[in-house]
């Protein structure tokens, strides 16, 4: 691992929330919203404008722990967070444990690639193929994302804060029936900014996922494009750090904001 020579894991409750309407059975849609940055320079979720240094490279693993990210409540498709309402048909997805692979190398001291590999380990939910879930695989590998990220200013240079920009890719790569993928090609262009003082890190970006193939849910209910954002405040202190982020996507459609 780059630098820090220590594995960290990741925990996540993901909430999801897409309004009204349930999947069709012919419906796939990618679930996973633990997005891992390749390089995790500041962040191990979110990228804060630095980028590897030449010849630099990360290998990393991290687990992730999902409990009913996805149920079937009256109103339609919820998550189970706070703000959940309505009376409970069923969990679409009772808990989730998915494993992620992510690595980076440096070109130069600003051009870095990335690449991004989950698996679902387990996932169980209810039987809802009544009401046209398809029935869950137990085991999957999700959505395979590559990425490139370009500096455009460096503390290390003088600037006052780190910014880059970078471009993702993500593709499901295997059948795409149900929760471990789009159904076409999604493009994430974001914008980072950060700053690194000498005990902690703050720093957010804002981005798309622009999906080539919209998701399509029952009904005439279908989910385009999404705003994304977020925030980030971590240590920069070894061998452990601590950090807080917080993300949000947001979209045009009428339906809610994971």
């Amino acid at each position: 691992m780059n630098r820090t020579k220590f594995l960290r894991l990741a925990v996540a409750a993901a909430v999801l929330g897409l309004g009204h309407g349930a999947l069709a059975a012919n419906t796939s849609y990618d679930l996973e919203r633990l997005w891992l940055d390749p390089s995790a320079r500041g962040s191990l979720v979110l990228g804060d404008g630095e980028t590897l240094p030449q010849a630099g490279a990360r290998l990393g693993i991290a687990g992730g722990w999902e409990r009913a990210p996805l149920v079937l409540r009256e109103p339609g498709l919820r998550g189970a967070g706070l703000f959940s309402n309505g009376h409970r048909i069923g969990d679409v997805v009772k808990a989730r444990w998915t494993l992620h692979l992510v690595g980076a190398v440096g070109l130069t001291d600003r051009l870095e690639l990335g690449l991004r590999v989950p698996i679902t380990l387990s996932q169980k939910g209810s039987d809802l193929t009544g009401q046209g879930f398809p029935e869950l695989r137990d085991r999957d590998l999700g959505t395979i994302s590559g990425m490139v990220r370009y500096g455009i200013s460096r503390q290390a240079s003088g600037a006052p804060v780190n910014t880059a920009v970078a471009l993702e890719a993500g593709v499901p790569v295997d059948r795409v029936t149900d929760l471990d993928g789009d159904p076409g090609v999604t493009i994430v262009p974001r914008f980072e900014i950060g700053r690194r003082y000498e005990r902690f890190v703050l720093g957010a970006d804002v981005g798309a996922n622009l999906r080539t193939s919209p998701v399509k849910l029952t009904g005439d209910e279908k989910l385009h494009h999404e705003v994304t954002a977020g925030l980030l405040a971590a240590t920069a202190g070894r061998p452990v750090r601590l950090e807080a982020t917080l993300r949000g996507a947001f979209n045009a459609d009428g339906l809610g904001a994971p």
